[in-house]
């Protein structure tokens, strides 16, 4: 399939558009959320509509002054001449359509060193170069909104101090040929909303081994080439710090490249939902049990006894299972789910046995969930214990159950415990 260029809303970020009218809401919210563009305000402007307007490069870097807002009116080209944005400084430009900036230099057109800094409402083509060299040892950030980008790479982002960086981008429309945005060391959050990415290779959001309290892009249109990836790290949550998350929300694919390289919809500090070509999260947990011979020892009457057997652990999400017949919920937030348990159930010995099973919750049996059943050794019986439990984190079950008759050890030959 041909790669087909995805824009969000009209070329300068205007009003009028419907879905981007819609789209620049939730985006609104995602920005009272954060409250981070305040950081940034610059107390000094100056207005640039030509090269000659910044200050003079020296070594082919042009340094901005500090605390400046540098305002883009037209069309500038910087040729090879890269950009250093100090603290609290931004580009801002007149609007998409009329306000531009082109590097034809191959290393990064502009760098960020230890300083919060803002690009909004501009476009920028970087060809043959990488877009941004964000690098920051403290606990600064970095804003991009009502942005079109066309590069070769987007963006190295390193975070290595304090309680991490901050990079929001909104509004943008950005399209890379070699690779996209490669993060290193530890970041606070990162937002990426309201997106259209084109990218014919790399990866569009490259995790690596770095960390995150939150890492979340929302609306996004994704282009994918043929060897193009959306989104690659590390397995089992290692990019998401412990109370953190991850939200990968209502990603539109196009093209036939790799959504998720490393990271799965199953890891419990991630959550997906309504991505093309992504499976929804889903916290649910199952565990099963085949040809059991270990009997359930029975001591007391009508004294309710784990299940005793060994249990195999299938495929979930969110839910740890033991081959000890426990499933135990680590997602981040209270959940409400079925709980589905099934169980074939006999004494080892004698006639006319009442039997019993149970649910239990952190050890403790819930009264309300009992299902009975009469049963003769050599005729096991199924009892079915269907509930519906809220469960915290680290919140666990297992099955209980107990002989009402007398105490004689039962024997519980196949089973299964499923929530979802």
């Amino acid at each position: 399939m041909a790669q087909q260029n995805l824009t969000i809303g009209s070329a300068d970020g205007g009003t009028g558009d419907t879905y981007f009218d819609a789209f620049t809401k939730v985006e609104a919210n995602f920005t009272d959320l954060y409250n981070i563009t305040s950081d940034i305000n610059p107390t000094n402007q100056v207005v640039v509509n030509d090269s000659s307007d910044l200050p003079a490069p020296s070594g082919g870097v042009i340094t901005l002054a500090a605390d400046t807002d540098y305002q883009i009116g037209s069309a500038v080209n910087i040729g090879t001449d890269r950009i250093v944005i100090p603290p609290n400084s931004s580009i801002t430009g007149s609007g998409r359509l009329s306000a531009s900036l082109t590097y034809t230099g191959t290393s990064d057109m502009f760098s960020v060193t230890n300083g919060k800094a803002r690009i909004t409402n501009v476009t920028l083509s970087c060809t043959t170069g990488r877009m941004l060299n964000f690098q920051d040892n403290g606990d600064n950030l970095f804003v991009m909104d009502d942005v079109t980008v066309t590069c070769d790479r987007i963006a190295l982002m390193n975070s290595t101090g304090g309680s991490g960086s901050v990079v929001r981008v909104s509004n943008v429309t950005m399209t890379a040929a070699t690779d996209g945005a490669t993060f290193q060391g530890g970041f606070n959050r990162v937002t990426w909303l309201v997106a259209g990415m084109n990218q014919t290779a790399g990866t569009t959001f490259a995790l690596g081994t770095a960390t995150f309290q939150s890492f979340v892009t929302d609306l996004v249109g994704a282009a994918l080439s043929a060897g193009a990836t959306y989104l690659s790290g590390a397995a089992a949550s290692a990019n998401i710090l412990s109370g953190g998350v991850g939200v990968i929300r209502t990603t539109r694919n196009d093209g036939t490249g790799t959504m998720l390289s490393g990271i799965t919809a199953d890891d419990d500090r991630w959550d997906f939902y309504h991505n093309d070509r992504i499976r929804d999260t889903r916290s649910d947990g199952l565990l099963s049990m085949q040809g059991n011979a270990t009997n359930t020892v029975i001591t007391t009457q009508s004294v309710y006894v784990k299940v005793a057997g060994t249990w195999v652990v299938q495929p979930g999400s969110k839910f740890t299972g033991t081959t000890g017949g426990r499933l135990t919920y680590i997602g981040l937030k209270d959940v409400r789910h079925p709980v589905d348990v099934s169980l074939s159930i006999q004494p080892v010995a004698g006639t006319n046995k009442d039997l019993s099973a149970r649910l239990a919750k952190n050890g403790t049996t819930i009264a309300d969930s009992t299902r009975s059943v009469r049963v003769d050794t050599g005729s096991p019986l199924n009892v079915t214990v269907p509930w519906q439990l809220t469960l915290s984190t680290n919140d666990y079950i297992e099955v209980f159950v107990a002989n009402d008759t007398g105490t004689t050890d039962l024997l519980i030959t196949s089973a299964t415990l499923r929530i979802n």
